[in-house]
């Protein structure tokens, strides 16, 4: 199948670009994809191929061990309000894993709450091992996963900023594996500024 074409002469001495237009509907991203580049110039004539692109969500690692899923309760909010986001942690597989890592990306507009009292009283209880703040993300640890381990946690985010967002994508992998990546769609939130009337 022919995806683009390009004419050049003699004259041409300068690197000659080749566009593939709508790229996105010709190569499956993820996927095997063979290219084919045919000259009819009468000599050997030399190539580079390159594609790039970006994702709001890259593509996640068949080998990956496990599993994060992430959701905000609801998906808009006023200013001031507080919003539970739902995060599920897994261990796919029928043995034991060491320290995992889930990193959670937060929507602009959104924080989580300074005191960080609920991640506090979650690692104090061992529902997780450490926690940090980084930017608009919000990294989780796990020293170790049981087999077949399902984690069910709840962490509020504040709405702080009125707004339309939508944060980095988030992902779960083994920490000494993160060339092996699960990922999901970043968290959206649209957050409705205070009335004036309300406001102190």
């Amino acid at each position: 199948k022919e995806i683009a074409v390009r004419k050049f002469t003699k004259d041409d001495v300068e690197v000659i670009g080749l566009d593939i237009p709508n790229a996105e509907t010709v190569f499956n991203v993820g996927e095997k994809n063979e290219v084919e580049i045919v000259t009819d110039a009468k000599q050997a004539y030399p190539f580079a191929l390159a594609y790039t692109y970006t994702t709001l969500t890259p593509v996640s690692a068949e080998r990956c061990a496990v599993k994060i899923a992430t959701k905000l309760t609801k998906a808009e909010a006023s200013e001031g309000d507080t919003v539970p986001l739902q995060l599920t942690f897994e261990n796919k597989q029928d043995k034991g894993q060491g320290m995992a890592v889930g990193v959670i990306g937060i929507p602009a507009g959104m924080r989580v709450p300074t005191d960080l009292k609920q991640l506090t009283d979650l690692r104090e209880k061992g529902r997780i091992a450490y926690f940090e703040t980084r930017g608009r993300e919000l990294v989780l640890y796990w020293r170790s996963l049981a087999p077949n381990a399902k984690i069910e946690l709840s962490v509020d985010l504040v709405c702080e900023v009125p707004g339309s967002y939508r944060g980095p994508a988030s992902r779960g992998y083994l920490y000494y594996d993160a060339d092996h990546k699960h990922w999901v769609q970043p968290l959206q939130v649209r957050i409705a500024p205070l009335a004036e009337a309300k406001r102190p």
